[in-house]
């Protein structure tokens, strides 16, 4: 029997072994759920070695007193070891749950910590009364008659895993929720195996096995950490946060965000950047050392990095100082990407300033654009007072209120016809009136919107309008040939695209002709056979297109070779530069290229006199932009056209 126990003790302890060089090697150190895992680990190897010393002195005594008290004390330190080791990863359950803080209250640390003291006292007692176990020369290690009172108090620790287990469900990823509940499963049943057989140590074994399970399921090293800068991965940074907002549980961000990152790998190659965002890493890791408490970090999509403080009233600014130094020093010394790099800083309070992890994550990539020029820091008091932050951290709930009240406004933006001199079509644009934050500019909501998942029913809304306000005006009384209607991604891979617009025409009576379809030339990545067949479909009907923002992707030729286009709209980017000589040769060349082939040309976000003529001196054929008229409701509209189409 003592050998079979010793060779379970070294399979255990070669699993042990395996993982925590595994964690080491992959830097899963930091974090508080990490800790927490390494201390389970760590009790785990002690009880593994403990047991092993203890196993090898009871099977050779060989009538020495002095082996006798050797194996006693050993029996002591694995009996101690053995009940920490549940009340560990009780512990351990609490930081995946992101509810260690519980642990602050009293009776709570009376409950978990003072079993453990009484367990530790009967153990004491032991050394009188004889009753736990004794160690002698001629039986060896043999039971006492009070085992089964420090078993049960042993057990009540699974019954208080199981507890939280069940409390905390939904503030457990469902995987690692399993992975827990089964590792408790494994652990009761050799608790139960051990507590009937005296002389085996099967628990260690189901130790060595509940801490690969956590490893492999729980920690899942493939997708915690980022390999190429040795710094926790995005993916991590969203766990965390989603385990903060379901815990409810607020906390203090530093976000550093490198904004012309992307220029910089390109110029220095992939490995030389992610070597210096590796000793970046290194060197923040040092600034922070032990005094700002629980800290984890997260680098994220190209030149951002996270650094979470478990404390919100951590004092951060004080981080921030020290980076800037850092920062200016490396840049003084002109090394290479320091010295080019630029950085920007937000300190934010996530639930407090920010209460959605989505929101989160956008605002820590894209907080620089809310910086003005030449502001490098953005601070909580600046952040809970910008508009747009609340509006982002509220988009759900703003824009699933405006189609449940009907919120949304449909508004036009005429579109002036060089050869015609008058306006001959519109643009019809969404927009939101919110009925507690007001206007909602479309550059927030529409992205949100398609993040969300509200772009199908936004696109009805906005396709049921233009319709139903095509079968209620005289178009050619209004000198309007056509209404231009952006079509979404979402919309355009809809297999039932087709009926949509059959069911539009016979409600409405609105011929296709009536109707020009704006697409984007990105649009194609997502299904292109999809979106390839509906526009076909669509055009044979007898609707035109519109190619949209040509200029602000990469393969705008393909598109306009492969899909239905009599359009192409030159996107406003181009137009605001048209007082640089290289970019009025460009305009002019596109305007001249797509006459060749057969197609007609709008310039978009035309603001001034001077734009306006350049563009028709070089045959433009619609210019739209605010120079003509914004858009503008429907009545407006209406009136607008009459006034100007006289």
């Amino acid at each position: 029997m003592g050998s079979e126990v010793l060779l379970q003790d070294v399979i255990a302890l070669l699993i042990q072994s395996i993982v925590l060089l595994s964690v080491y090697y992959k830097h899963m150190t930091e974090g508080q759920e990490n800790k927490a895992f390494l201390n389970v680990q760590f009790v785990a190897l002690v009880l593994t070695l403990l047991d092993m010393a203890g196993e090898y002195l009871i099977n050779h005594l060989n009538n020495d007193p002095g082996r006798v008290v050797a194996v006693t004390i050993f029996i002591y330190g694995y009996m101690v070891t053995r009940y920490l080791f549940p009340v560990i990863y009780l512990l351990f359950i609490l930081s995946e749950a992101g509810v260690l803080y519980v642990m602050e209250k009293s009776l709570n640390r009376l409950v978990v910590f003072g079993t453990y003291g009484l367990i530790l006292m009967v153990l004491f007692s032991n050394s009188f009364t004889h009753q736990i176990f004794t160690v002698t020369l001629e039986e060896g290690y043999v039971r006492g008659s009070q085992i089964p009172i420090i078993f049960g108090m042993g057990l009540l620790y699974y019954l208080m895993g199981y507890v939280v287990l069940i409390c905390c469900r939904k503030l457990i990823h469902p995987v690692k929720w399993w992975c827990l509940m089964s590792a408790y499963i494994v652990g009761i049943a050799a608790a139960a195996w051990q507590a009937t057989h005296e002389r085996t140590t099967v628990e260690v074994l189901a130790y060595a096995i509940m801490i690969l399970m956590g490893h492999l399921f729980i920690q899942r090293p493939e997708q915690v950490v980022d390999f190429s800068v040795d710094i926790y991965s995005w993916w991590q940074y969203r766990e965390h946060l989603c385990r903060c907002e379901r815990a409810k549980h607020p906390l203090k961000l530093l976000i550093l965000r490198y904004i012309n990152a992307s220029e910089v790998r390109a110029l220095l190659g992939e490995m030389e950047y992610n070597h210096y965002m590796r000793h970046t890493s290194r060197n923040l890791r040092e600034l922070m050392g032990n005094q700002y408490g629980l800290v984890s970090m997260y680098y994220g999509p190209v030149g951002c990095i996270a650094i979470v403080f478990d404390d919100v009233n951590a004092n951060a600014e004080d981080l921030v100082q020290k980076i800037e130094e850092y920062h200016e020093l490396r840049a003084a010394e002109d090394v290479m990407p320091a010295s080019v790099l630029q950085l920007r800083i937000a300190v934010v309070r996530f639930l407090i300033d920010i209460t959605h992890v989505e929101a989160m994550i956008n605002f820590s990539v894209n907080f620089p654009r809310l910086m003005k020029a030449g502001q490098t820091l953005i601070e909580p008091e600046q952040i809970a007072n910008k508009p747009e932050i609340t509006i982002r951290n509220q988009s759900a709930e703003i824009i699933a209120r405006a189609l449940e009240r009907n919120e949304f406004e449909m508004y036009y933006q005429p579109i002036y016809s060089v050869e015609h001199k008058k306006f001959t079509s519109a643009e019809a644009l969404i927009r939101l009136n919110d009925s507690k934050y007001g206007f909602v500019p479309p550059g927030i909501f529409i992205p949100e919107a398609e993040r969300l998942g509200y772009m199908k029913p936004i696109g009805h809304f906005v396709l049921d309008s233009v319709y139903a306000f095509l079968s209620e005006v005289q178009e050619e009384a209004l000198g309007l040939k056509y209404m231009e209607i952006n079509l979404s991604v979402q919309q355009c891979v809809q297999n039932n695209l087709m009926q949509e617009f059959a069911m539009l025409e016979q409600r409405y009576d609105v011929s296709p002709r009536q109707v020009n379809l704006e697409v984007t030339e990105t649009m194609s990545a997502l299904n292109p056979k999809t979106m390839t067949r509906n526009l076909q479909n669509l055009y044979e009907r007898g609707y035109r297109f519109s190619l949209d923002d040509y200029g602000t992707g990469y393969s705008n030729i393909v598109r306009i070779i492969h899909l239905p286009i009599d359009i192409v709209k030159i996107d406003k980017s181009l137009i605001d530069k048209l007082d640089e000589e290289r970019c009025r040769n460009i305009v002019a060349d596109t305007v001249g290229m797509m006459h060749h082939n057969g197609l007609k040309v709008v310039c978009e976000g035309v603001e001034t006199e001077e734009q306006a003529h350049f563009l028709e001196s070089v045959g433009c054929d619609y210019i739209q932009g605010f120079y003509y008229a914004k858009p503008m409701p429907r009545e407006a509209f209406v009136a607008f056209l009459r006034e100007h189409n006289k």
